[in-house]
């Protein structure tokens, strides 16, 4: 739908509501017709204008190319800064995207900007190193230091809503380098990782190791590994055994609910149930057979059926 609308500044621009909350804007100025054109088309579905609007915002749209709009105000920035939210409007970042479902929070040219910035810094680091002297005053300077609850809030705040965005997600995952890949397969590389990341059994994996007595031992901080892939339990007493526990929400479970889950890191719950499945086939290949308990599970039940 088509209709006219007016901000702050006094700027008369045209707004385009299209399904799935998604939104065009122009000035009234830019499209250059004349007010009885507006009043005609206000609040109309006219296919006939929609379709200028259109050919008038493809491939150059002031708006949408360079600015960003707040919803609320009309403002437009280059990327809509969580400080205007809270001291205009009274809402946090996160709060405005569930207001706002599908709202752009940062312009194209501000990403493109940005991504171009990164870019050349990174490559202006390749091949250098840190000197020792500068490596003890980095650790010195973050010795007894911690964030404040309130930055790690921004910060989660701020990742969540990147996540929210397909095309983040897309980038992110995309991200990680072939050799870096190539590298988890490698059981010493992966040892090292999982020792820095300080892995430890939780609570549900405790119980069941106690559960699963001395014929099984603990390997999920990376003491044992098959192509990338780290088992959670294996039998020590000869057997080819191998036992998954899976938290029914990291690992999507369609019974609980939760079939059609996105986690934090961006991965849906296809994919999911393909890795899963891959780590069973390549536990398999390796000639273990494997066993896979889930949360909603009685544990001593499950543990019974493990031959």
């Amino acid at each position: 739908m088509l209709r006219m609308e007016e901000n702050n500044f006094g700027i008369e621009y045209c707004v385009w509501l299209r399904s799935g909350g998604e939104y065009s804007i122009c000035e009234k100025r830019q499209w250059g017709q004349t007010a009885s054109f507006y009043e005609e088309i206000e609040n109309s579905d006219s296919e006939e204008a929609m379709d200028m609007f259109d050919k008038l915002v493809a491939g150059k749209d002031f708006y949408n190319a360079k600015f960003v709009m707040c919803r609320i105000c009309g403002s437009r920035m280059s990327n809509l800064v969580s400080s205007h939210l809270e001291k205009k409007h009274g809402m946090s970042l996160l709060e405005y995207q569930r207001k706002f479902p599908g709202a752009k929070i940062i312009s194209d040219t501000f990403h493109d900007n940005m991504s171009s910035s990164s870019i050349t810094r990174v490559n202006q680091w390749i091949g250098r190193k840190h000197s020792t002297e500068a490596k003890n005053k980095m650790r010195d300077c973050k010795i007894g230091t911690t964030r404040s609850d309130e930055a790690k809030n921004k910060q989660s705040e701020s990742m969540k809503l990147k996540w929210q965005e397909e095309e983040y997600r897309k980038r992110a995952s995309e991200g990680i380098s072939i050799s870096k890949k190539e590298s988890w397969k490698d059981p010493e590389f992966v040892k090292k990782m999982m020792k820095s990341w300080m892995v430890k059994p939780n609570f549900c994996e405790t119980r069941l190791n106690e559960l699963l007595g001395s014929d099984f031992e603990y390997v999920g901080d990376g003491q044992v590994s098959m192509e990338g892939f780290v088992p959670d339990f294996i039998n020590c007493n000869g057997k080819k055994i191998v036992v998954e526990f899976n938290g029914c929400y990291w690992h999507a479970c369609e019974k609980c609910g939760y079939g059609d889950v996105v986690l934090p890191n961006g991965m849906t719950g296809n994919k999911i149930r393909e890795r899963d499945a891959k780590k069973i086939e390549t536990y398999k290949k390796y000639g273990y057979k494997t066993y896979v308990i889930w949360e909603h599970e009685d544990l001593q039940t499950a543990i019974e059926s493990i031959e």
